[in-house]
């Protein structure tokens, strides 16, 4: 379970990473635009590809949150009856 959850903490940085990526380019993109953004369709398309990038990213971090706290509570569950029966066996 251990192994898992540094997993998740990993892939969960990596997703962050990407996350951070995406806004530097976003933020690139714009600054670079010449004339009205709103007439730039290439710039459009890109903004439109980058949201999606980052709403995929998002929804992937909140299941990550998720996997983590359901392991989390098997883990709890394993020590609870690990110290229990330590107690009943001493």
């Amino acid at each position: 379970m251990e192994v898992r959850k540094t997993d998740l903490l990993k892939q969960e940085e990596e997703l962050k990473i990407q996350l951070a990526k995406l806004e530097e380019s976003l933020l690139q993109e714009l600054a670079s635009a010449k004339g009205n953004i709103l007439e730039n369709k290439e710039l459009l398309e890109s903004l439109n590809k980058t949201k999606q990038s980052s709403i995929t990213i998002t929804e992937s971090l909140k299941e990550s949150v998720q996997l983590q706290i359901s392991l989390d509570q098997v883990s709890e569950g394993y020590l609870a009856i690990d110290t229990h029966l330590e107690h009943s066996l001493f």
